[in-house]
C-alpha cells in the first residue's frame, strides 16, 4: 500500500536557496541526512499507508477542505531544533501562516493523521558533535524568505535505501472565494 502525506510544495527558487542554506550549515559539528533539493515541502499530515479506495476517499475530502480556504503568502526565517536544543533531531525552519495553521488543524480532524508544527525540514541529524556550537550558529542564522501557498498537494512517498521519493498523486487549489456569496 502506498504511503502518502499531504504537503506544500516550494517554488524552484526557494528550493535553490535551501541548498545554499544546507552548505553553510554542513559545517557545523554533526552528522546528519540533508534533505535533498527535489524534496522540501512543508508537510501539513502524514497519512501513512492507504489503500486506492482511501486514497479515493482521502482526495474527496481534500477538494472538499480546500474550498475553504484561501491561498495565503507565508513566511520562512527562523531555524529551529526538534525536539529541542538538549536532544537535536531535525534542523528545520519555522514556518509562519495563519491560514496554513487553520487548515492543518481541519486536516487532522477530517484525515485523522500525524500533523506536527508547521515546518520545512533541512536535515535529520544522526549524532552532535558540540552541541553548544550547533545551538549558538542556529539562533545566530539569518535567513528570510517568503512566497504565496495557492495550493496544497497529495504525495506518495517510496522508500529506499538511497532516501525518499515524492510523487505527486493530486494538487489541490486553494479555492475559497473572497466575493462573498448571497
Amino acid at each position: 500500500m502506498p504511503r502518502v502525506f499531504v504537503a506544500v510544495d516550494l517554488p524552484a527558487q526557494l528550493k535553490k536557496s535551501l541548498v545554499k542554506v544546507q552548505e553553510r550549515l554542513k559545517r557545523l559539528p554533526l552528522k546528519a541526512k540533508w534533505v535533498e533539493e527535489p524534496n522540501f515541502h512543508i508537510t501539513l499530515i502524514f497519512l501513512g499507508e492507504k489503500s486506492k479506495e482511501e486514497i479515493r476517499r482521502i482526495k474527496r475530502i481534500l477538494r472538499k477542505i480546500c474550498k475553504e480556504f484561501e491561498s495565503e503568502t507565508i513566511q520562512i526565517k527562523k531555524l529551529k531544533l526538534i525536539p529541542n536544543e538538549n536532544w537535536i533531531r531535525v534542523i528545520a525552519f519555522e514556518v509562519f501562516a495563519s491560514e496554513l495553521k487553520k487548515l492543518q488543524a481541519k486536516l487532522v480532524e477530517e484525515l485523522e493523521g500525524d500533523a506536527k508544527g508547521l515546518h520545512l525540514t533541512l536535515a535529520r541529524v544522526k549524532k552532535v558533535f558540540d552541541k553548544e556550537e550547533v545551538v549558538r550558529e542556529v539562533k545566530q542564522f539569518d535567513f528570510g524568505a517568503e512566497f504565496k501557498v495557492e495550493e496544497i498537494v497529495l504525495f506518495q512517498s517510496k522508500l529506499s535505501s538511497k532516501g525518499p521519493t515524492y510523487t505527486v498523486l493530486e494538487k489541490f487549489p486553494l479555492s475559497k472565494s473572497s466575493i462573498p456569496q448571497p
